[in-house]
């Protein structure tokens, strides 16, 4: 709330008092008088008696507050449309919301099989156990209102994206190092199907450019194998802003299709140290890449194409990597 001071005439208060106690939240300044903060429980129209006083009397005031609930506001989650596959554990999605704290969280109608809301925190977790596509409303309520937020939810087939671990060691006294990142694709021998012919896929990671930077790459030997030993007809790899970006088609004309009903060797990455960072470090560093940036710009997805129209998201296991001084 605005902070609310009091004004006097006369003599200058030296201290202040109120009777009964300010809700929970509020603050009372006995110096100045002054009540600031944030209500944290609602109260009906209360009278509180504020006394200020000096050395040569005091004077009292009738100070009326009531504090009224607020429903949820601006309910949210980090993604309103969900891509997993079935049979992995989802990523608990943490809602958001703002205003007044939801006491109870719906979801209209309920989600697939597997999947769960918790009713006291508005978490969606658990694991889909068959493929689907669902929407639903997920509802904020408390005693005084709700609000709503729509989610998409896609059930798909299970992809592996896996790499690693990058090991990279290094001179402690140069700083200087080098090392070679592996990264596969591996599709889950459940997948209706198996195994699914492929026309592409993009894989994307970043890694922190202050420590390692990119210094080039060459197709995985299941790639170069590809029509006949001629590779896919497109390919490419970027690198920007320490993300790095491998995409490729397999045949424009579909004569040859990638499966990876096994471990696939897609693309192998070499990676330089920065000398300056590691220069005099005999500790070393390790830590993990993470895949993707979605909220990059552009943003750089991991993504299954099946047939040219149809993608589906990867399951991504983290990278490990250790720069160690040798």
């Amino acid at each position: 709330m605005t902070i609310q001071t009091p004004t006097s005439g006369c003599g200058e208060a030296d201290l202040f008092e109120i009777d009964p106690s300010l809700p929970t939240g509020l603050g009372f300044d006995p110096l100045t008088g002054s009540i600031s903060g944030t209500p944290l429980e609602v109260i009906s129209a209360t009278v509180f008696q504020v006394v200020a006083s000096n050395e040569s009397g005091s004077v009292v005031v009738d100070l009326s507050l009531e504090v009224v609930g607020q429903g949820p506001c601006e309910v949210g989650y980090p993604q309103t449309l969900l891509a997993h596959p079935a049979g992995v554990p989802l990523p608990p999605q943490v809602p958001t919301s703002e205003c007044g704290p939801a006491e109870e969280w719906l979801a209209i109608p309920a989600l697939p099989p597997g999947l769960e809301l918790d009713p006291d925190t508005g978490i969606i977790s658990g694991t889909a156990l068959e493929e689907g596509e669902s929407s639903h409303v997920i509802r904020a309520e408390n005693a005084f209102g709700s609000s709503e937020v729509s989610v998409e939810i896609y059930i798909r087939d299970v992809f592996l994206f896996q790499g690693g671990p990058l090991q990279i060691p290094y001179s402690p006294v140069t700083g200087e190092g080098n090392g070679s990142l592996t990264l596969h694709c591996t599709e889950g021998s459940l997948n209706p199907g198996f195994p699914t012919y492929l026309s592409g896929l993009s894989m994307a990671i970043q890694h922190d450019p202050a420590l390692i930077t990119y210094a080039g790459s060459v197709q995985g030997i299941d790639i170069e194998m590809l029509n006949g030993g001629s590779g896919p007809d497109f390919w490419a790899v970027n690198s920007l802003d320490g993300t790095i970006l491998i995409g490729l088609l397999v045949s424009f004309s579909v004569a040859d299709f990638l499966t990876c009903d096994e471990q696939r060797e897609i693309v192998v990455i070499d990676f330089v140290t920065v000398p300056a960072a590691l220069q005099g470090n005999i500790d070393g560093a390790s830590g993990f890449f993470e895949w993707g940036n979605p909220e990059g710009t552009p943003p750089l997805d991991n993504l299954i194409v099946i047939d040219g129209t149809t993608s589906v998201d990867p399951v991504m296991e983290p990278i490990l990597y250790e720069l160690t001084p040798q």
